[in-house]
């Protein structure tokens, strides 16, 4: 088996993701949360119809949609509030968010305020803090969708090794 190689515009994607995340975490705020949201959306939307027009030929695509929806939908607020769950990333996401902006967390209601602290905090501390986890969510999102692709993978290369050493092409 040859070892996964990426190529150069894999890395360049990766670099200017990274880049933007960084950027967008540390100067959290609304604009900079729906941009990420948006465009983490666009992305899992896209690989989504790459899986379904190209079927399995498609395996990365379809693993990065599987896994990146599936914790697009678990990780939002609706269902955190409907099911009364919180993901362990969400709990992450809150502690670095209150050290961060100096900020407090009803975890019950899942809402920020500020915290009694001898500082002299910004206003805006709950708005950006609540907008550093969204932007959290949205990089986490498109890392663990980046890992179902990779176990997409995974799974086809087990899989055709498998068959080609029973030789039955039907598995």
């Amino acid at each position: 088996m040859r070892p996964f190689q990426f190529t150069i515009r894999a890395l360049l994607a990766l670099t200017v993701l990274v880049a933007v995340g960084c950027t967008a975490m540390m100067n959290a705020s609304p604009v900079w949360s729906l941009g990420v949201h948006t465009a983490v959306l666009i992305v899992l939307a896209v690989f989504l119809l790459r899986a379904i027009i190209l079927g399995r030929s498609a395996v990365f695509s379809i693993g990065f949609a599987t896994v990146g929806w599936l914790y697009a939908i678990s990780g939002s607020p609706l269902v955190g509030y409907y099911m009364g769950m919180q993901l362990p990333t969400e709990v992450a996401l809150v502690y670095v968010a209150g050290h961060k902006y100096q900020v407090s967390v009803d975890r019950t209601a899942g809402e920020f305020y500020l915290a009694d602290s001898g500082t002299d905090p910004r206003p805006d501390n709950e708005v950006n803090a609540r907008a550093f986890c969204e932007i959290g969510h949205g990089l986490i999102t498109l890392v663990l969708a980046f890992c179902g692709g990779l176990l997409g993978l995974y799974i086809a290369g087990v899989k055709s090794r498998r068959d080609q050493r029973s030789g039955d092409p039907c598995g």
